[in-house]
């Protein structure tokens, strides 16, 4: 029996080994996918039995046309995502730092290590029918015959389809840096996008069915979030469907624009159509403000606090890339966009949890104001390097008192990451108070190991001035006997700021 069959006969009649026979078919591609949201084994089976828990009850309301397969690969990737959004992320610290160094480092040649990170979210940005041609090509491995059939079309026609869908995942691959072929890319996938999943997972998913939600805590709460998930969308979907029909049928048109006001436009062009444009050109800040001269910033300016309720449901996307657009709008509009700041966090939260760098949305909350300052500080516990380094270059760029920030600076120069303990000493730069603190703690940083902290830490003693003269020995030390070169014009240069009458009769140049 196909798997429409078997689902079916699980939903009529219980038939506990037919749904034991989807869950054998389809296993190892549901445990690939969650493996390559999480990194962790043990997180990517709990993820898995969550998923065919879902499929369990959702049994009975799936349509016959439906390509399980495919859908099954949507709930992967849903349930994932969501599993990246509870505190049991925050957790998992030393699996984060092997993400952020060996796996990274191992990307540079191999293609699969390239694409494998935006894989889930390169297939989910395809319409339904090029993902379904996906899934039924690399993830079940059929043959453009099958392939035709399954989407009730001719061989021809599904050979056209997945090389159109291989095409967009090209387009998508590059536009985030990733330049491959669509041939490498189809064989990447086809040796890849699927592997074993460990033989006990069988067993587990058909204790978790059979118990539904009782199995662990951790579980239920999954399910729990992603049906909630799930619903959300469906409901989103349900709700376009209905305005569509009412427009149809000329019903009155106020109904429709009190539940859906118009997006906000700016020369004729709708909030869309310039988030979209991002995905072209991103836009370009000095000091945590637009560069002048970027239609895109100059849009997001001018609708102001209209766009927030448009910004809000995109950055709760699945979706990467539409999240940190909206994130980049938010950051260009500025105060006026306070309201975003619970999901400017989650986004950032989310972002960082997969492996990604959260700078948009850490410079968007830096460019609502200090009253965010609270906030942000909480990034430098966060496991990815790339969070903590953000928070650091924010606080540096603020055009306004970062002064409660010291505390966490202070334990930010210490930090296990070169870029982190660099860029925090360039924010504690910014800080003229606190000195009795902030000065120790430089000096201490001027010794470091990594010539890329020393020099930073020169250029922060030069921005205090003449707040810094305790400093001009340790200082004029490391112009002298620094071994890197790139270290002493810094030094030189603070020697000057912070002493200029000493700095010249030292011979300072």
């Amino acid at each position: 029996m196909d798997d429409m069959e078997l689902l079916h006969e699980y939903a009529g009649g219980g038939n506990e080994q037919a749904f034991t026979t989807l869950v054998a078919r389809h296993i190892n591609m549901v445990h690939s996918v969650a493996l390559r949201h999480v990194r962790d084994p043990q997180q990517a089976e709990e993820i898995a039995q969550a998923v065919f828990v879902i499929l369990a009850r959702k049994a009975a309301a799936l349509p016959g046309r439906t390509i399980l397969s495919a859908w099954l690969f949507h709930t992967a990737r849903l349930t994932a995502a969501n599993f990246l959004r509870t505190e049991i992320r925050r957790a998992r610290r030393e699996q984060e730092a092997y993400m952020q160094s060996g796996m990274r480092e191992n990307q540079t040649n191999d293609p699969w290590g390239q694409m494998a990170p935006l894989l889930d979210e390169a297939i989910a940005s395809l319409n339904e029918t090029d993902r379904d041609a996906i899934v039924l090509r690399f993830v079940e491995g059929r043959d453009f015959k099958e392939v035709g059939a399954a989407l009730g079309a001719t061989e021809d026609s599904g050979r056209m389809r997945v090389n159109r869908a291989l095409e967009k995942l090209r387009v998508f691959l590059a536009r985030r840096g990733v330049a491959l072929s669509a041939a490498v890319i189809a064989g990447a996938l086809s040796a890849n996008a699927v592997q074993a999943a460990p033989p006990a997972l069988l067993g587990a998913v058909a204790v978790a069915v059979s118990q539904g939600a009782s199995t662990t805590a951790t579980t239920a709460t999954l399910i729990k979030g992603t049906l909630k998930l799930m619903a959300w969308t469906k409901l989103k979907i349900t709700a376009g469907a209905v305005v569509g029909v009412l427009l149809a049928a000329g019903t009155t048109t106020v109904i429709v624009k009190y539940a859906y006001p118009s997006e906000p436009e700016y020369q004729g062009k709708t909030l869309s159509y310039w988030l979209a444009s991002l995905g072209q050109n991103q836009l370009q800040f000095s000091n945590l403000r637009p560069q002048p001269n970027q239609p895109a910033a100059e849009a997001f300016q001018s609708m102001g606090a209209k766009a927030v309720p448009f910004l809000h449901p995109e950055l709760r996307s699945m979706e990467l890339a539409r999240r940190k657009h909206a994130a980049a709008a938010a950051h260009a509009i500025g105060p006026s966009a306070k309201k975003l700041t619970p999901d400017l966090l989650e986004s950032a939260m989310t972002t960082a949890g997969s492996g990604h760098d959260p700078y948009d949305e850490i410079f968007a909350l830096a460019a609502m104001g200090p009253q965010n300052i609270a906030s942000l500080t909480n990034m430098f516990t966060n496991p990815n390097k790339w969070a903590r380094q953000r928070t650091a270059e924010a606080f540096f760029m603020a055009d306004y008192d970062t002064e409660p920030a010291v505390p966490a600076l202070l334990q930010a120069v210490d930090d296990a990451d070169p870029g982190v303990r660099g860029a925090a000493a360039q924010a504690l730069g910014q800080v003229h108070k606190q000195l009795d603190v902030i000065l120790p703690a430089l000096l201490k940083n001027l010794r470091d190991p990594e010539a890329s902290v020393r020099w930073s830490t020169a250029d922060a003693m030069g921005r205090l001035g003449p707040d810094a003269k305790t400093a001009f020995p340790a200082l004029l030390e490391l112009w002298r006997n620094d071994p890197d070169r790139n270290v002493g014009p810094f030094a030189a240069n603070a020697l000057k700021r912070v002493d200029p009458e000493a700095a010249a009769q030292a011979g300072v140049k």
